[in-house]
């Protein structure tokens, strides 16, 4: 996996930023949003959803988010996800994991 950027800085949009991590540091997940604290848990929780539909570990997502609505979010990321090239672990066949740095 490379990193990798979807989205634009336009009005309910949102940019997400997707950079691999070493094996075995897990998710991390950064919010810009004017409406974290009303919505910061529902973009974090539509984030990991769709990284563990995809079964990618490791990873740092960053989304800035301009008031984007969860279809928004979800389509932004299977971009980035798709433009980082995920790999298939060898562990299985159904699980995508980052290569690291």
């Amino acid at each position: 996996m490379i990193s990798s950027k979807a989205g634009t800085e336009e009005k309910n949009d949102c940019i997400i930023e997707m950079e691999p991590l070493n094996k075995g540091e897990g998710i991390k997940i950064e919010i810009e949003s004017p409406i974290r604290k009303q919505f910061g848990r529902h973009i974090r929780n539509t984030v990991m959803e769709v990284l563990k539909e995809r079964g990618i570990e490791d990873v740092k997502v960053r989304v800035i988010d301009k008031k984007a609505l969860e279809f928004t979010i979800r389509a932004r990321m299977e971009t980035a996800i798709e433009r980082s090239g995920g790999e298939k672990s060898e562990t299985s066949a159904n699980t995508f994991v980052c290569a690291g740095k």
